[in-house]
């Protein structure tokens, strides 16, 4: 989990920025793996309408040849 804070030299807005990403890999065979990653996303502002919010799953499939 990542948290990172900002304030611009030249207006008042200020935000917060939250991260968190899971994930797991599972190996089926010798030359195949596969993953899936959950990742949330946040972004708090004092401005209005800034606010922002992102869901993501990403899944992989590797096979080597």
């Amino acid at each position: 989990s990542v948290t990172t804070n900002s304030k611009a030299v030249d207006t008042v807005t200020e935000q917060n920025d939250y991260t968190l990403t899971l994930g797991v890999a599972h190996q089926f065979h010798p030359r195949m793996r596969g993953a899936v990653d959950v990742r949330t996303y946040k972004r708090d502002t004092n401005t209005a309408s800034q606010d922002t919010r992102e869901n993501a799953i990403v899944g992989t499939l590797r096979i080597t040849f």
